[in-house]
């Protein structure tokens, strides 16, 4: 499974990226996007800004 493959790609912590980021497609209108990110560069703090920002970009896209 594609979720569990990113889980377990290492990080290039002198090169990277530190982030990956995959649209995966469920079915014709069902989507998922898979955020992979080293914990070096994210704490939990952080990581609720960034699920705000990708929820608003999403709501903006979607609205049009």
């Amino acid at each position: 499974e594609i979720r569990e493959q990113q889980a377990r790609l290492p990080f290039d912590l002198q090169h990277g990226p530190l982030l990956r980021v995959t649209l995966l497609q469920l079915d014709e209108e069902e989507h998922q996007l898979l955020v992979t990110l080293h914990h070096i560069i994210a704490d939990g703090w952080s990581l609720n800004v960034l699920i705000d920002e990708f929820s608003r970009l999403y709501a903006s896209a979607v609205q049009g």
